[in-house]
């Protein structure tokens, strides 16, 4: 899973999206913005880049095959481990 690749963390399902009111209910269509910094699918302006996230979620959509070679780096995050995930910013 490119997530899993992305941020070397075997540990999760799928990459975690944006919490509106920020009480797990009102839940968007975008990467949680403290995950996925200048990624076409965050939910904040910046760099928009195709990484491999945003290709790996057109794909398993089913209607979309993703040109691999094309996916673009994304540096933040890179490696990171496990905690950039699962702790929450305070």
């Amino acid at each position: 899973m490119a997530a899993r690749e992305h941020y070397d963390c075997d540990g999760i399902q799928g990459m975690e999206l944006n919490d509106f009111n920020g009480d797990g209910t009102t839940l968007e269509s975008h990467w949680s913005k403290r995950n996925a910094k200048d990624e076409l699918m965050a939910p904040l302006g910046g760099a928009g880049y195709y990484t491999e996230l945003t290709l790996a979620a057109f794909a398993d959509l089913g209607y979309y095959k993703a040109n691999w070679a094309m996916a673009e780096p994304m540096g933040w995050g890179r490696r990171s481990g496990c905690e950039l995930l699962q702790k929450k910013c305070s």
